[in-house]
């Protein structure tokens, strides 16, 4: 007899963000991402600066809960990868810092822990 288990992936596309500026300080950015529910809201460039002006436990890690994946739109480069500490239960965003995209903007991948199984929601952020 042969059993399988099955994972339960939910995904959310949303367009939402603004990943550059037209102040060009530096190469890396900080972004405030909102979720609701199951989906990502908003992702809002909180600041910019050189990638060693940033606390680099704000940076995705190698372990966590919350996977991140950050992807260069126009390239398919992955940007970032990593993990992020959970949210708590009453919380509905986290911060993160990440390198700038080119151009064309940038994939947003999170896949957060929920009681039912994890479930991965998308972003695409405009330039």
């Amino acid at each position: 007899m042969c059993t399988g288990r099955s994972l339960v992936v939910v995904a959310a596309l949303a367009l939402v963000g603004c990943a550059a500026t037209d102040d060009e300080d530096g190469g890396d950015i900080m972004l405030r991402v909102r979720f609701t529910g199951t989906e990502i809201t908003s992702v809002e460039v909180i600041d910019r600066a050189a990638p060693e002006e940033f606390e680099d436990d704000l940076r995705p890690q190698p372990n966590g809960d919350m996977g991140i994946l950050w992807t260069d739109y126009s390239t398919g480069e992955t940007l970032a990868d990593g993990w992020m500490p959970p949210m708590g239960a009453s919380q509905s965003e986290f911060t993160m810092v990440v390198p700038s995209p080119g151009d064309d903007g940038a994939l947003l991948t999170v896949s957060l822990p929920t009681a039912s199984g994890p479930f991965i929601a998308t972003a695409f952020v405009e330039p």
